[in-house]
Formats: structure tokens, C-alpha cells, sequence
């Protein structure tokens, strides 16, 4: 009888699914606090029912990655009084993932598109993952315009900064699923391009997104808003120097070194998806 030993070897790629994990609906609105020309303006800066997804993808081995971990409801952007949130209990993170048959706790490794307050409101339900990041998103938190710290929560990602892998422009963290450093809605923003059955599908996070226009906005509108309720938007005095020291413990320089080259989307991506597209939520996987 000829015995026939198969030894393993490296896969080259892998085909996976996509889950859009729908996480409720945010709506930004400052008043009048940031009243201005409307000249001022490319775009309205009232932002009403947002959709907020995150991305589970599942390879054919059943091995799990999360892209994003959502918002949080304690913290909405924009003038507390009148931003708001509608998300009821099986749209927690928590209950949409288990509603799929997978526990929070079991996820091992999360990817960031970024870090602003609507991507990492749920960083504290993965107690056992890996956060994949891109270094050039924590560099720019030392060149931001004096306001534009608003777009962030430290308090959501400040606590695991030990449990962040930060990665130096594109990197494939597996067969099948690489991250493509993007930049365009910030400076260190990531892409992550999927292989599947369709082709390979791009999750776009907020790229399409610019805000840029908003940290224009006079000085004296925003004084208003970080002397009432919108206060606890703006950073302690703490916050860079833990990240500082952060950054240094891991060899990484707080000076710029990555040129990010405008991303194109290719004929070889079959689509792409963005956190905030309501039409995610007539789909329920990818293929």
C-alpha cells in the first residue's frame, strides 16, 4: 500500500466573506455655534442619521477579523445639545455580533481605518485583540489644527495603546487581506483591500469623506462650544505625552516619514464600501 504524507505549505491566498454589521445612526449638528457664510461651506455641516457599520470578514477557515469598532452613544460629535444617536440593543456591537454566533472576547484582531470617535467607540469589547493601525494616524495627532482634536476620543483608544500594531504604509496581515495606507480624510487613513469569490472588494472607510473645511471655522465660534457642554471634546493636557512616549517606546518617530499617494480604485476591485453608505443595509454579506 503506498502511503501518500501531505506536508503543509503556505497558503497564497485565501477567499473570504464580508459581513456589514450595521451599529445604529449618529446625527452631527452644532446649532448656531458654528454659524458662518455660507461661503465658508462645501458642504452642510448638519449630518442627520448617519448609518455607522463595521466590517466582519470570514475566511474559509472560519478565522475572523473586524474592521472598526463603531461609536460609542456617550460620545456623538458635534454640540452635545443637539447631536444625537437611534440604536437599540441588538445594533450594540456586542449583540450584533453574537446575533451572528461569534462573542466579542473571541475576536482576535480588529483593523482601524482610523480613529476618529466613530470608528473606535467599541475598542473595549475586544479585550483579547490585536489592533491593527496605521503609525502616520498617531503622528498627525502632533500637527493638528487647534480644533480639529474634536474629531477624536482618546478616552476610547488611550487605555490599549499597548495592544495597537502600528503599521508603516501597505501591509498584507494575511493571505487575502492587505492594508492599503490611503490617507485623504486624515493623514494616516487606511484602506483594506479583501480578497473574495467576486474579486477583490475594497473597505473604504471614510475616504470619501473630507472635513478639512470644518477647523476653518472662526476661532471664537468654537470658544463657545469648549466653554459649554461641547467641552470634554477637547483633549487634557496629558494625552500627547502619553502617546509621545507611546510612540517612542515602539522606535516610531513623531516626524512625518510616509508620502501617501492618492489612491484610484483599479479594474481589479470589484467595489468598494464606505463605514456610512445606507445602501450597506440592504445587504447582508459580500458574496
Amino acid at each position: 500500500m503506498r502511503i501518500i504524507i501531505v506536508t503543509p505549505k503556505e497558503v497564497s491566498f485565501l477567499y473570504h466573506t464580508i459581513i456589514p454589521i450595521f451599529n445604529g445612526f449618529f446625527s452631527i449638528d452644532f446649532g448656531n455655534m458654528l454659524k458662518t457664510p455660507a461661503s465658508y461651506w462645501p458642504f452642510n455641516p448638519q449630518i442627520a442619521n448617519s448609518p455607522s457599520f463595521i466590517f466582519l470578514i470570514i475566511d474559509e477557515q472560519g478565522d475572523k477579523i473586524l474592521v472598526d469598532t463603531g461609536f460609542s452613544k456617550d460620545y456623538v460629535f458635534g454640540y452635545p445639545p443637539f447631536s444625537s444617536y437611534q440604536r437599540d440593543i441588538n445594533q450594540e456591537l456586542p449583540k450584533a455580533l453574537a446575533s451572528r454566533g461569534i462573542i466579542a472576547e473571541n475576536i482576535n484582531q480588529v483593523i482601524l481605518t482610523h480613529i476618529h470617535w466613530d470608528h473606535t467607540g467599541g475598542i473595549g469589547f475586544f479585550p483579547k485583540a490585536t489592533f491593527y493601525c496605521q503609525a502616520e494616524e498617531f503622528r498627525v495627532l502632533f500637527r493638528l489644527l487647534p480644533n480639529e482634536e474634536t474629531g477624536y476620543c482618546p478616552s476610547h483608544w488611550l487605555p490599549y495603546l499597548e495592544r495597537i500594531k502600528l503599521v508603516e504604509g501597505n501591509m498584507e496581515i494575511k493571505p487575502g487581506i492587505k492594508l492599503i495606507l490611503s490617507g485623504g480624510h486624515t493623514a494616516g487613513h487606511q484602506m483594506v483591500e479583501v480578497n473574495t469569490r467576486l474579486g477583490k472588494v475594497l473597505l473604504g472607510g471614510d475616504i470619501r469623506f473630507d472635513y478639512s473645511p470644518m477647523w476653518q471655522v472662526p476661532q471664537e465660534n468654537w470658544d463657545v462650544i469648549r466653554q459649554g457642554p461641547g467641552k470634554k471634546m477637547f483633549w487634557s493636557n496629558e494625552v500627547l505625552p502619553i502617546i509621545k512616549d507611546w510612540l517612542e517606546s515602539n522606535s516610531i518617530s513623531i516626524e512625518s516619514n510616509q508620502t501617501v499617494q492618492p489612491f484610484q480604485k483599479s479594474s481589479d476591485h470589484h467595489q468598494i464600501l464606505f463605514s456610512h453608505d445606507s445602501e450597506l443595509l440592504k445587504i447582508k454579506s459580500i458574496p
